[in-house]
């Protein structure tokens, strides 16, 4: 009950916000560019959070962390949530992800993704919001989040 309630939430949610889709040549309009830019830059830095999260490679993980963000995190607390993730959601299913949502914030955009993990159905993937930021010239990730019921378990 509890799974479908939160998948009735999650299609609500995604019926009333625009998601920015990266495949469909973007118009004349220079904010929907800048978002897609922005998506686009943020794609190895999700690829590779989901990947060291796989591993446990703490060092791959935190790489591309502003160092002043909350979400940098101490190995141990990485630790912690990779044993969390992986006995809860199972490991993430590699290339199996895509752009929910952005939100532009005047210093910093967040990108919402779905993500299909092992033990969450096909049609109950993971939400992650990955928080970003521009500092000299690259992405730079200020905050991650994930979000599923078999997490609140």
């Amino acid at each position: 009950m509890k799974n479908v309630l939160l998948l009735c939430v999650f299609l609500i949610a995604s019926c009333s916000v625009k998601s920015v889709q990266t495949d469909i040549p973007a118009g004349t309009d220079p904010r929907e560019q800048e978002l897609r830019k922005v998506i686009a830059e943020a794609e190895p830095l999700i690829r590779n959070l989901l990947n060291a999260l796989n591993a446990g490679d703490y060092k791959s993980y935190c790489k591309d962390f502003d160092s002043r963000s909350p979400a940098a995190c101490t190995e141990e607390q990485f630790k912690t949530l990779q044993a969390d993730i992986k006995k809860k959601l199972g490991l993430y299913e590699d290339g199996k992800y895509q752009v929910h949502k952005i939100e532009q914030y005047p210093a910093s955009h967040i990108i919402f993704y779905f993500v299909k993990f092992q033990n969450a159905g096909s049609q109950n993937p993971a939400v992650i919001a990955v928080k970003v930021k521009k500092t000299e010239g690259k992405l730079e990730i200020l905050d991650i989040s994930y979000r599923h019921a078999l997490l609140e378990a």
